[in-house]
Order: C-alpha cells, then structure tokens, then sequence
C-alpha cells in the first residue's frame, strides 16, 4: 500500500537555503523515505492559496514549519485553520511539527502564545508522558532539534499531551487515533540547524546560541520517531 501524504507547506525558504538543504517538504520526503512504508506526496503552498482540490486526494496530511507565529492570524493561517478543521471532520489523518502543531492545537480551540521562558533551541530532550500503542520502540525520553519560540499553552478538547518537559509542558499531543503533533523538527538535520543558528544568533542571543551550538555534538532519535510516526499513521489508516 501507498501512502498518499498531502504536505502543506507554510513557510518560504531562499533559493539558496533550497539549494543547499531542500525545502521543508524535501526534508520530510527525506525523513519519511527511510520508512518500511512506501509514502507518494503531494506539496500544496498554502501560503500562496494552494489546498487539495478535492480533500479525499491525501490520506494523510502533513503541516510544516514556519517562521510564523500562529497567533497572527494572517489570512493564510485562517484559510488554513479552516482546512483543519475539514481534515478532523472528515476523519482524515493529520500530523503537525512545530509551527504546525501550534495551529493544529490553535484551529481545533486550543491556545498558541509567545513563551517568557525564550527560545528553544539545539538538540533537546523530551520526557515521553504518555505511553502509547504506537510506540513500538519504547523510550521514556527521546532527542530532537528544536527551534521556537512560541508555544501551545492551552490543549484543544480532547487533546492529549504525550511529551514534554519543564520548558515546554505540551511537547506533542495526540487527539483521538488520527491526529499528532510535536514541537520538534525530526526532519532538520544538524547542518540546517547551524545555518538556522548562525543567521538567528541576533534574535535568539549570544549564550542561547551558544548553548544550542554545543548541543548539536548529542545524538538524536529521528529513527524511533520516524517509526512511531509511520505507526500511527498506519494504525489510523487501518481503523
């Protein structure tokens, strides 16, 4: 069986940053490609206005990152709640990564807002809160790259928190059997997270960036999570 993953892109990168890295949707195809399943995908900039002409098209949709606050609410990001919305009504499978599981968490009633702890950065470690059936490696913490600001401070209903720690209590949420979201990037590599370090160090500050720069000499757990992802996305398409 194919998996089709609808990913709906929100953010733009320069042609350089394209060149060099991919854009977030390369990076996931990149993340997801090393699966047991064999996943087919479809880009939709939504940004730009772009959405699946017909919702049923995906079976499962994916929303990326952005160096956007959900809590704007631009026109695009309503569009985009709105879309949502659909997706969860019709039953359809959703995953969300950082910015993405902030308007995810936003759209479905829940709360998005700037943290006063600042920025989180660098390899970090989740504590896992929840055990679940999909967790077929199981860890009681897990390593990622993050890189945000913003936070979801209030669970829309239903909505479980599954990770997280002090610094960001809701790490990752599951509503019901077909939607999941985390704060962190599984599909960044280390490479990009220097890049994104170096033209932050401004606006993230001199000892943050440091402290995130020397982090990066940890490992990550971008393989468990890839299979934990791979079967809840299973689990749901089967259910």
């Amino acid at each position: 069986m194919i998996i089709r993953l609808g990913i709906l892109y929100c953010d733009t990168l320069s042609d350089a940053v394209v060149a060099n890295f991919g854009d977030y949707p390369r990076m996931f195809q990149r993340f997801f490609d090393g699966s047991h399943s064999e996943f087919s995908y479809r880009v939709y900039r939504v940004q730009n206005g772009e959405f699946p002409a017909n919702i049923q098209e995906n079976d499962v949709y994916l929303v990326t990152g952005s160096k956007a606050s959900a809590y704007r609410r631009e026109p695009w990001m309503l569009n985009l709640e709105v879309f949502i919305r659909s997706v969860v009504e019709d039953d359809i499978a959703l995953m969300g990564f950082c910015f993405g599981h902030q308007i995810i968490a936003q759209a479905l009633g829940g709360g998005v807002a700037k943290s006063d702890k600042g920025w989180g950065v660098g390899v970090r470690k989740m504590n896992v809160l929840k055990r679940c059936d999909w967790m077929q490696v199981p860890l009681g913490e897990f390593s990622l790259l993050y890189s945000h600001q913003d936070q979801v401070v209030e669970l829309p209903p239903g909505a479980v928190t599954f990770t997280g720690d002090a610094f960001c209590p809701c790490g990752g949420m599951v509503i019901g059997s077909r939607v999941i979201t985390f704060q962190g990037h599984p599909e960044f590599d280390k490479d990009y997270m220097r890049y994104l370090l170096g033209v932050r160090r401004s606006v993230i500050g001199e000892a943050a960036t440091e402290h995130a720069l020397r982090s990066l000499s940890k490992p990550l757990d971008k393989r468990p999570v890839r299979q934990w992802l791979e079967a809840f996305v299973v689990q749901a398409l089967d259910s």
